[in-house]
């Protein structure tokens, strides 16, 4: 194997390692987000009625809020 073939082989599997935990996480994602729906529509229903309603400045404050534990539920996860 010439060191072209080499460099391709190690940058796709190098690739492949990457996707992984990439495609695992937005999988759990999912899930996660399908449970609320599954187990309650009507309750997912009116959920989505009050963020529906809900003005800019308290969803951005919601997705802030959202954002700082996933990081730090990361931090947490990783330096354990």
């Amino acid at each position: 194997m010439d060191a072209r073939h080499f460099a391709c082989a190690w940058v796709l599997q190098r690739g492949h390692d990457m996707l992984v935990p990439i495609f695992s996480a937005l999988g759990i994602m999912l899930v996660l987000e399908g449970v609320m729906p599954f187990l309650s529509p009507r309750g997912f229903r009116r959920t989505l009625v009050v963020v529906t309603q809900s003005d800019d400045r308290t969803l951005r404050i919601a997705g802030l809020a959202s954002m700082l534990a996933g990081v730090l539920l990361l931090y947490l996860a990783r330096s354990a």
